[in-house]
C-alpha cells in the first residue's frame, strides 16, 4: 500500500491527536474517502487542508 495514504489510527498517530478528534475534523471538513467501511485519508490532502484551515 502506497504510504501517503493511511488509515484514521495511523493519521492520528501522525497528527499527535486522538482518533476522537479525527472524528471531529472529519465531521468540519477533513477530506477523506470510503471504500465500503475502510476509511482512508492522504497525507498531502490532509496537509493542505489543515494549512488552510489555520491561514483562514
Amino acid at each position: 500500500m502506497n504510504s501517503d495514504i493511511i488509515n484514521k489510527k495511523e493519521l492520528s498517530n501522525y497528527l499527535g491527536v486522538s482518533i476522537g478528534k479525527i472524528d471531529s475534523l472529519m465531521k468540519s471538513g477533513l477530506p477523506y474517502f470510503k471504500i465500503g467501511r475502510i476509511v482512508r485519508f492522504k497525507k498531502e490532502v490532509v496537509d493542505d487542508y489543515l494549512n488552510d484551515q489555520l491561514i483562514c
